[in-house]
């Protein structure tokens, strides 16, 4: 049993290519930490993905924020959604859970999204498996508290 489960909160529209990074994760995570990573373009409406999504993050103890170039963009369905994308929701619903979180931009310059700007995030310092894996472990270690 994983000692800290870890929701995976990333933009599925852009930035779905990543699943040799999410499996070299739950590799060095070696069952100590899981990773609870939402399927890609997984769920056929936005009312199932607000309830899976939702009931995924009940299900974990903290938030890995992947910061995408389209972090701060509007989502088509934001409407539906009721935040700016889908990253915003996730972030939003982590934080109401309670959870810390951990995070990593893909590119350096990508602008963090704004619901994580105040919060207290433990910062990777690159996009690899052992620095996202350190950035985690420091985090589940820290209060939950806001900036």
């Amino acid at each position: 049993m994983a000692d800290v489960g870890v929701f995976v909160c990333y933009d599925f529209d852009h930035d779905h290519g990543y699943d040799f990074f999410f499996r070299d994760l739950q590799r060095l995570g070696k069952g100590r930490i899981r990773f609870l990573v939402p399927p890609p373009r997984g769920f056929p409406d936005p009312n199932t993905a607000l309830r899976n999504l939702a009931a995924d993050i009940r299900q974990t103890t903290m938030t890995l924020v992947i910061v995408g170039n389209h972090a701060n963009s509007f989502h088509q369905d934001r409407l539906l959604i009721g935040e700016r994308n889908w990253q915003w929701w996730m972030i939003k619903q982590a934080r109401m859970a309670g959870h810390p979180f951990a995070g990593v931009r893909i590119e350096p310059e990508n602008e963090i999204p704004r619901p994580l700007r105040n919060l207290m995030v433990t910062w990777a310092t690159a996009l690899r498996p052992d620095t996202v894996i350190a950035a985690v472990t420091a985090a589940k270690n820290h209060p939950v508290r806001s900036g």
